[in-house]
């Protein structure tokens, strides 16, 4: 598992002056990469009271009607310690990302240990010390106090998706709408990135369901 830590620059206007933040100053608001479709999260206790079962994970489309989703530029501004963890994975499927639930349980198993003190220290991803010459450390402590309140995005869950739905009887209309905002939220990716404060890579040993 390899965690990176955002550098977060101030929003500056064209006058020079600095934008009044809406955020807490940990998370930027404005971007490099366009901005396209908005940021959506789910609070990393929902996806725990969710999935650690080993429920399949649900489309974006269904948390959403759930109310389980949390526009970015909602996160209160008096949320400080809050935290963003943005969630890369690889998919198992060509239609689903996890069809069997592997990496849905050991996002939720990792999450849980860290925050049960099990696991004491996680450090940057070998390759990326080498090639970048940076190493960051989390230790036990601060994982408890940053998973007390901390945000997921995970694609699946997180951008709208097409292929979650029946195209012989799902509405047209509502599909071209959920295949536009999926075409912008993909274009987003660069921008939800540079929103979030860390990047975990998924990776357990799994099998392509359709390979």
């Amino acid at each position: 598992m390899m965690m990176k830590e955002s550098k977060v620059h101030p929003a500056v206007m064209p006058d020079g002056h600095k934008r009044k933040k809406r955020n807490s100053s940990k998370r930027r608001v404005s971007t490099a990469a366009d901005l396209l479709f908005p940021m959506f999260v789910t609070k990393l206790e929902t996806v725990l009271e969710n999935y650690s079962d080993g429920k399949i994970a649900e489309p974006f489309q269904v948390l959403k009607r759930r109310g389980d989703l949390v526009n970015w530029e909602d996160i209160q501004d008096d949320e400080e310690d809050a935290h963003i963890i943005f969630v890369s994975h690889e998919w198992l499927g060509w239609g689903r990302p996890d069809p069997d639930g592997v990496q849905i349980r050991t996002l939720c198993r990792v999450f849980k240990r860290l925050m049960n003190g099990e696991i004491e220290r996680v450090d940057s991803d070998p390759n990326h010390v080498l090639f970048y010459k940076q190493k960051h450390s989390i230790e036990l402590k601060e994982w408890k106090k940053m998973l007390a309140n901390t945000y997921i995005w995970f694609d699946w869950m997180s951008m709208p998706q097409s292929s979650a739905e029946d195209e012989a009887t799902f509405p047209k209309d509502q599909m071209k709408i959920l295949v536009r905002d999926g075409k912008k939220a993909i274009c987003s990716i660069p921008a939800y990135i540079e929103r979030s404060d860390f990047m975990m890579i998924l990776a357990p040993s799994a099998t392509h369901r359709d390979r």
